[in-house]
């Protein structure tokens, strides 16, 4: 619970470790890993709050149901698709505003 509390943005116990715009953001290298696991996380407590008939979590007095930790999921999925200020999907051919010179220092 401890860490599904520090996902949720508006818990008691949230991470800072976010941009502006509610991305998790760790690291500059890598960044978009810790969201998409973040986002996978979430969505694997609530099936587990699901099929556990669990209603709730508390954080420090404020409770969270299912949906709302599946909406934390949700807003990281969106964000990386493109619903993030610059507009643009970090899914590169994805959307119509998309990274059009890709550099990956493996290759």
């Amino acid at each position: 619970e401890a860490v599904i509390c520090g996902l949720i943005p508006d818990s008691p116990q949230a991470t800072a470790s976010r941009t502006g715009g509610g991305l998790i953001w760790i690291s500059g290298w890598n960044s978009l890993q810790h969201a998409t696991n973040s986002a996978f996380l979430a969505l694997v407590y609530s099936d587990y709050m699901l099929s556990t008939r669990t209603a709730e979590v508390q954080c420090s007095g404020k409770y969270y149901s299912p949906t709302d930790i599946r909406n934390f999921a949700a807003s990281q999925a969106n964000y990386i698709l493109g619903d993030n200020p610059m507009k643009l999907s970090y899914l590169v051919g994805y959307g119509s505003n998309y990274p059009q010179q890709v550099h990956h220092r493996g290759a």
